[in-house]
């Protein structure tokens, strides 16, 4: 939808809270006072049961992204508008996205400390797939959730990049019964094919499955 601050914003949420949405997304999230205004105004168009997201495309909305997915309880994900904050930021589209890693990993660390999704902002050259390609692969490897989309012809790229494959699972699930063993035989560690695993990679291992599981699901 457009932007509260735009002409059009307040309609907007009135014409979306009841067509049968997942979410709610919310464009230029500055402040809490933002996110609780938006809140509000999803509730009283009838919306008080949907989940909100929120884009993040400004520098002090990055630098307020504590404050931002803090601000409730209704918060299921933190978008990175990454396009709209390059420009910001006076940065250049670059393969390895210097110029905006220190934001993405701001975003991402607020909205961990809150439990919240958060997914990479659109890439928007539709001919170069290879970079788009190179960039699914560096949000998931930093922790992202997902990555927005523009296109239909990106899906593959994107899906291929988040779903978990076959040997990664194999693998949680091989750190899953070795720590369970060494726990029942006394130890609270355990070493993996050369690696030392502890109860946070269980964890995370249970966390790939239960991704791999709702992938599977929804396909």
């Amino acid at each position: 939808m457009n932007g509260l601050e735009s002409p059009w914003g307040r309609e907007d949420v009135q014409a979306v809270a009841g067509i049968g949405a997942d979410a709610i997304l919310f464009p230029n999230i500055e402040s809490r006072e933002d996110v609780l205004e938006a809140q509000a105004l999803l509730d009283a168009a009838g919306g008080a049961h949907l989940p909100i997201m929120l884009m993040i495309e400004s520098p002090i909305a990055v630098l307020r992204a504590v404050e931002i997915a803090s601000a409730s309880e209704r918060i299921a994900c933190l978008l990175v508008a990454t396009s709209d904050l390059l420009t910001q930021l006076h940065g250049r589209r670059t393969p390895d996205r210097i110029a905006i890693m220190h934001s993405l990993s701001h975003v991402l660390l607020a909205g961990r400390a809150y439990d919240r999704a958060v997914v990479d902002g659109i890439s928007t050259n539709l001919k170069d797939m290879q970079s788009f390609e190179l960039a699914c692969r560096i949000g998931r490897d930093l922790g992202l959730d997902g990555k927005a989309l523009i296109h239909p012809f990106q899906l593959p790229y994107c899906n291929d990049a988040f779903t978990p494959k076959p040997p990664d699972l194999a693998a949680a699930l091989e750190v899953i019964d070795a720590l369970e063993k060494a726990n029942r035989e006394g130890r609270g560690t355990v070493v993996v094919n050369g690696r030392l695993v502890e109860a946070h990679h269980v964890k995370a291992a249970k966390r790939l499955l239960a991704l791999a599981d709702m992938i599977e699901k929804l396909e």
